[in-house]
């Protein structure tokens, strides 16, 4: 039976520069700091060597900001490309830079890229510090598309503060759109309620009752 997570995990950076008004995990690692490249390349060679394991894992709160993760994936790669190691990394930011990155991941496959665009409308993902424009969004994942790359994962929050049925409404839309747009591609949209975390600039919002989740019909 395989182990579930059964990979070398390495933190990159620990905080983030986002800072967004619903993640408690910023407010918690504040501030953001980046390990430097020569520590984690000999932490991936020290990882690999003791434990044996085929996939490595570089994770961050932010892992798109890391500013040598270009640098650190190439290195990788040619360390060990012969070995057919794994290399995974966590929600990349909606963005041309993670498509960048994203392309040194495991170069033989395209594997699922993932990201959290967490609202429908430009209006909701700015009241909640999530600065990302449905532009840019459709633009990401259509040149990611191109790219080659099949799957991709979208996280998305319902029940968040000023939330209306237009913004609901907005997910299903943006969904459609880019199905609509980038022939083959297979969209996985995942759709969590928004719970209010201690230290964030919405700890005092209340949660939507389990009545009007429900209530709340995306698709």
């Amino acid at each position: 039976m395989e182990t579930v997570r059964n990979r070398l995990n390495i933190e990159v950076a620990r905080g983030c520069p986002c800072q967004r008004r619903f993640c408690q995990a910023s407010k918690y690692y504040h501030p953001w700091r980046q390990r430097p490249f020569e520590k984690l390349i000999d932490l991936v060679k020290k990882g690999i060597q003791s434990a044996g394991f085929e996939e490595v894992a570089f994770s961050s709160l932010s892992c798109s900001d890391y500013r040598h993760l270009d640098k650190l994936l190439i290195a990788t790669n040619n360390l060990y490309g012969d070995s057919k190691l794994r290399i995974s990394l966590p929600s990349l930011r909606c963005s041309e830079r993670s498509l960048k990155v994203a392309q040194y991941i495991n170069r033989s496959k395209r594997p699922t890229l993932t990201f959290a665009p967490e609202a429908g409308s430009d209006r909701l993902r700015n009241v909640i510090g999530k600065y990302l424009s449905e532009k840019q969004i459709v633009e990401t994942l259509l040149t990611a598309n191109a790219m080659c790359w099949k799957t991709i994962k979208l996280y998305f929050m319902i029940g968040l503060p000023t939330e209306t049925d237009k913004d609901l409404a907005d997910i299903a839309r943006l969904v459609k759109l880019v199905k609509k747009e980038a022939k083959g591609l297979n969209l996985t949209v995942t759709v969590s309620p928004f719970v209010p975390k201690s230290q964030t600039s919405f700890q005092w919002a209340a949660m939507a009752s389990s009545e009007a989740i429900k209530q709340k019909k995306i698709f």
